[in-house]
């Protein structure tokens, strides 16, 4: 039977659809990110705010859509960060706007939350520019209300409008000269869509950007993106934004009085600062210096090494590749030597790491890896903490030069992919168990044993929790037990992928 009513269930699932999808994709959006500055953050910052929107959202239990939506925007907006995350910020705000109160909405009544959502956001800009993630969203918008006057399936409308999304952010090149130089889409518009096609593969993430960060890019002599958040405030989001006007670009006061939240890119944060004093008392203030941030961005366009990484599973597989390994290696048994030097051979650098999923895989990726090539072996315990690895090389704070790729930079890596706690959920024959943190446990069914593995890794104090289902297991078992998690651990944030493994039925793992 087709969907016809979006109501909280829908949106809370939604929300973390959303939020998981600008997780996985963050770091390639982050490399789209020219416009407005090349500063190389957009998809960080649009996930650090829908995640945030996710988790209170999901923690609503009364009142309907509309109590989840109001609670989502009101949480989006302390936690959004830069123009991207505060635009988005805004959306969730108009779509509350028009959700008050509902139960549930219909596929007309979803589509004009979308273009009340779009306008809400164009309320907080100063200077709309087209070629942005504005641009992307109203196409969604609009395409949504034409596919809503014909259908009565939600699904449909919502497939209409990442279509639209998509096709969208292929023309931003175009209205944009930056983009159009670069080679790239807008960022935030490739953030939009992979919001709206969380299900799917977006197209930006299966295109290779190089050299997307040029010396010749200019942040401008308003190098310091700046950020209040401002309570009690006597005025009104125009009156704020026609006071800091003069101080600087990229302009953007959202919410509304008593709490607003200034953005502004400015070569004085304290004027700004001082102005925004006249109008309440700051909170919360954000001050980054863009320039560097570009710098540090082109300094490492020279320096990314490729990674080759050994998986368990084909859903590891298409993880790993998402999380930039260039090439993969899917295996139960240990490979070949023949087989990592293949691998090493096809890779584009001469510097390259190989992540490996298990430790008895050690001794062949070594073998293979005494060669005229830079190359340091990661070995990690298990595939989660595999993908903490992969996820810590494409950060910012581990990215490492091709000189250094034998020295400290691979152990900062392991560190960080230490932090990840990790269980195993399994039939021993036919009694289901598991192991955390080391220790084993017992349990009657499947289901009591990965709840009893997500309070041993810490999941009641909050966190992430994510489960790779393989095995006997499906996605709609996977999808039953993330709920009853959510049910167990309300302040942890819960999502599934397909791991594909067969010596585990789940592998979770547990982030702060």
């Amino acid at each position: 039977m087709a969907l016809t009513l979006f109501d909280a269930s829908a949106y809370t699932r939604f929300l973390a659809a959303g939020a998981a999808s600008l997780r996985k994709y963050r770091t390639t959006i982050d490399g789209l990110n020219v416009f407005p500055v090349p500063d190389g953050d957009t998809g960080s910052n649009m996930y650090v705010t829908l995640r945030q929107a996710a988790v209170q959202g999901r923690r609503v239990r009364e009142g309907g859509l509309g109590a989840v939506a109001a609670a989502a925007a009101l949480a989006a907006l302390p936690a959004a960060r830069g123009n991207s995350g505060l635009l988005l910020s805004q959306m969730l705000r108009g779509f509350a706007r028009c959700a008050a109160e509902c139960e549930a909405m219909n596929p007309q009544e979803v589509a004009n939350a979308m273009c009340e959502a779009v306008a809400g956001a164009k309320e907080a800009l100063a200077h709309p520019v087209a070629g942005t993630m504005l641009t992307v969203a109203e196409a969604a918008a609009r395409a949504a209300n034409a596919y809503a006057e014909a259908q009565s399936s939600l699904s449909a409308v919502c497939a209409a409008a990442a279509r639209a999304a998509e096709a969208a952010l292929a023309q931003t090149p175009a209205q944009l000269d930056v983009l159009k130089q670069a080679g790239v889409v807008d960022a935030g518009g490739a953030g939009i869509v992979a919001m709206l096609a969380a299900p799917l593969e977006p197209a930006f993430a299966r295109a290779t950007q190089h050299a997307i960060f040029l010396p010749q890019q200019s942040v401008g002599e308003n190098r310091y993106c700046t950020e209040f958040v401002v309570q009690g405030a006597s005025c009104e989001p125009a009156e704020l934004r026609n006071a800091v006007a003069g101080c600087g670009n990229s302009l953007i006061v959202a919410g509304a009085k008593p709490t607003l939240k200034v953005h502004v890119h400015t070569s004085s944060p304290d004027g700004v600062r001082r102005i925004v004093q006249r109008y309440g008392r700051t909170v919360q203030e954000k001050i980054e210096d863009m320039q560097r941030q570009h710098a540090a961005l082109f300094a490492r366009e020279d320096t990314t090494s490729s990674v080759v990484a050994l998986v368990s599973g084909y859903g590891f597989d298409r993880i790993a590749r998402d999380l930039g390994a260039e090439q993969t290696i899917v295996a139960i048994a240990e490979p070949s030597v023949e087989q990592f030097r293949q691998a090493l051979a096809a890779c584009s650098s001469v510097s390259t790491y190989i992540v490996l999923d298990r430790e008895r895989a050690t001794r062949s990726a070594q073998a293979a890896a005494s060669s005229d090539r830079s190359v340091r072996v990661l070995a990690l315990p298990d595939p989660p903490s595999a993908m903490a690895a992969l996820l810590a090389l494409r950060s910012d704070a581990a990215k490492a030069r091709p000189e250094r790729c034998r020295g400290a930079d691979g152990d900062r890596i392991l560190i960080e992919a230490a932090r990840t706690r990790t269980a195993r959920v399994f039939f021993d024959g036919k009694e289901p168990g598991a192991v955390a943190g080391g220790l084993p446990l017992r349990a009657n069914s499947l289901e009591e044993a990965a709840m009893a593995a997500a309070s041993q890794l810490g999941a009641s104090e909050g966190g992430l929790l994510t489960l790779y289902y393989g095995g006997a297991q499906r996605e709609g078992d996977a999808q039953a037990l993330c709920r009853k998690l959510r049910d167990a651990f309300a302040k942890a944030e819960v999502q599934s992928y397909c791991g594909g493994q067969t010596d585990a039925e789940y592998w979770i793992s547990h982030d702060d």
